[in-house]
């Protein structure tokens, strides 16, 4: 969390120039894009009415025409004011290659992410790995995490969703992945009608995760998955890495027995 929101102010700080030609914008906005913290950002978003963030984006829009060097700023503001473009364009990215990560994306507290990110719940990847120290995480985790991210942060939803939100942060990808999905599937109706407060939480991490096993056959079509770096030290957990062979397990069960065999008949010849 800490690299992305250094990230985000090292995107704000290299592109501030782009406000040079702040003509175009009302002190509003500028103000949004200059002087308030992430969190204030978010609120302030909440706050405004429809005409006022359409106000908004239209200005920003016509600053990232005129000014390319601000165009990353200016997309990314407009995303947090709920442009939808803009939105799909940053779910995209971090879909396909991780380029702004859940963490930029989930403190914007939109709902609307969900819906937008749904779709890639249901994928079937696997991980993999690649060359040194890289792995290949399945976007369907990646989508599952910046979901609960969403959740965790957005004051949309009641608290009995944000309370069931944060206990989930502890779970491995695979276990998150496997109550999303069937998250999703009960809560879908009140993210098309965007009733959020009506949103229920879904399955505890106390609760059998075998019940929800049945959700990671959903047919979907393979994607590729994403590379990252990961260090050499981290350790895949074991719902993400390969059982050991049947073969392997019969194998070690007979030389223990073996080693126990020979035990009992040099006790034997002792005595």
């Amino acid at each position: 969390m800490k690299r992305i929101t250094g990230l985000l102010i090292g995107l704000v700080w290299m592109d501030i120039h782009f406000v040079s030609a702040q003509d175009q914008l009302s002190p509003e906005t500028h103000r949004f894009i200059t002087e308030l913290t992430n969190e204030q950002r978010s609120r302030e978003a909440s706050s405004l009415s429809t005409g006022e963030k359409l106000r908004r984006i239209r200005e920003l829009r016509a600053c990232s025409l005129e000014n390319p060097s601000g165009k990353n700023i200016c997309r990314l503001m407009m995303a947090w004011l709920g442009d939808e473009e803009s939105l799909l364009q940053l779910i995209q990215e971090f879909i396909q290659n991780d380029a702004t990560g859940p963490g930029v994306l989930g403190i914007m507290q939109n709902p609307h992410i969900i819906d937008l990110v749904a779709p890639a719940f249901f994928g079937e990847e696997k991980w993999e790995s690649g060359e040194g120290d890289v792995f290949y995480i399945p976007r369907s985790y990646r989508a599952a995490e910046l979901a609960v991210a969403v959740l965790d942060n957005s004051p949309a939803f009641n608290d009995n969703v944000t309370n069931w939100a944060r206990t989930l942060r502890r779970l491995t990808s695979s276990e998150l992945r496997a109550i999303i999905r069937p998250w999703w599937k009960q809560n879908e109706k009140f993210f098309h009608s965007m009733n959020y407060k009506a949103v229920q939480p879904g399955l505890s991490p106390a609760q059998d995760l075998a019940s929800t096993k049945y959700s990671d056959a959903a047919p979907v079509a393979t994607t590729a998955a994403t590379p990252i770096s990961t260090p050499a030290s981290s350790v895949v957990s074991a719902d993400e890495s390969p059982a050991p062979s049947t073969k392997m397990l019969w194998i070690a069960v007979a030389v223990a027995m073996a080693l126990l065999a020979t035990v009992l008949v040099f006790s034997t010849r002792r005595t």
